[in-house]
């Protein structure tokens, strides 16, 4: 009896077993085929025709600030789309249930024939996951046609009432970028445009920056480094304010008092030439704080500094972009001399 038993336990495994490979190996390969009109020229005979409302493109969201109970338990987040999804990098657990400016991103491809996607929240369990909850977005009306929506609210319902809120931004990636390059460049293109909204002339088109000149893109990614951040050196704290500034033929990293200092020119209080930066590294615990070693006559100094406005992600990758940049410039030209007609 007792085997009769095992047999069929065992037989009700296996079948299931089965059934799950098939399904799953079915899955992945409907997965696999492509739609018609994801190939030209059915792609644009079912734009131009009305069929789809929209051409393909790459989504990136940027989660900045989530608040929430669910966030004090391990938590992920998935974008799905038809049969894709992709997970957010990593959300940090919240004894409050508040995070601020944590810069959580994830890209995924929007197809020709997709007209929604989803924003799910899962609780992260030893093996397994459950939903907590999910957004729904219709993708030609709440992002397309909304101008791809940047630092809004959205409510989160779990079916039973509101657990929560979150902060997110959405961006069309040009197919020759990556997140890092798309969320950098969102940023410089921010702050570039405060300065033009005051009434302050610049000399680059921030509307183009797919044709800009080399020059010219040094000087875009430059606004990138501006804004306040908390800095820390021994045991002294100090809201400070920084500006990349190109003077005396070097770019520095110049920091103020206050933002109001900054932008009436006056005096600086002090300055990190930029190339002389060699490490920058993330905290690896506190995802509001980063590192910075640079060298001077004196020699190293090591600075830490606590982000206030962006994710310190956005700050890590701005000076890496920024030297990056600068360094593969001078590879080609001796000075910086055709800069001189593109500073404000």
């Amino acid at each position: 009896m007792l085997l009769k038993l095992l047999g069929k336990s065992v037989r009700t495994v296996c079948c299931k077993s089965v059934e799950f490979c098939l399904y799953e190996c079915t899955r992945r390969v409907t997965k696999a085929v492509p739609r018609p009109s994801e190939y030209e020229p059915i792609a644009s005979l079912c734009y131009y025709s009305g069929i789809h409302n929209h051409r393909e493109f790459q989504l990136l969201v940027n989660i900045s600030d989530i608040e929430g109970d669910f966030l004090k338990r391990r938590t992920c987040i998935a974008l799905e789309v038809g049969s894709h999804n992709t997970l957010a990098t990593a959300i940090p657990i919240s004894s409050t249930g508040v995070l601020n400016n944590i810069g959580s991103r994830a890209s995924i491809r929007i197809r020709q024939c997709d007209n929604t996607i989803y924003i799910v929240i899962y609780k992260k369990n030893a093996v397994t996951k459950t939903q907590v909850c999910k957004l729904t977005f219709d993708i030609e009306k709440d992002i397309i046609d909304a101008n791809f929506p940047i630092h809004k609210w959205y409510d989160l319902d779990n079916g039973n009432g509101k657990i929560g809120r979150i902060r997110l931004s959405f961006y069309k990636i040009a197919t020759f970028q990556n997140i890092t390059d798309c969320i950098v460049l969102q940023q410089a293109i921010l702050c570039a445009n405060e300065y033009a909204n005051s009434g302050v002339d610049l000399k680059i088109n921030i509307r183009n920056p797919d044709i800009m000149l080399e020059a010219e893109k040094i000087i875009l990614f430059s606004f990138s480094l501006e804004g306040p951040i908390i800095a820390k050196k021994g045991y002294a704290s100090q809201m400070l304010y920084f500006k990349a500034v190109h003077t005396n033929g070097a770019w520095y990293w110049n920091f103020w008092k206050s933002k109001e200092e900054c932008r009436r020119n006056v005096k600086y209080e002090g300055s990190i030439p930029i190339l002389s930066i060699s490490t920058v590294l993330r905290h690896p615990t506190d995802y509001t704080f980063f590192y910075v070693r640079y060298y001077s006559k004196e020699g190293s100094h090591d600075l830490i500094f606590k982000s206030v406005d962006r994710s310190r992600d956005i700050w890590a990758d701005s000076l890496y972009m920024f030297i990056e940049n600068v360094r593969r410039y001078l590879e080609h030209f001796d000075n910086f001399d055709a800069l001189k007609e593109h500073l404000t």
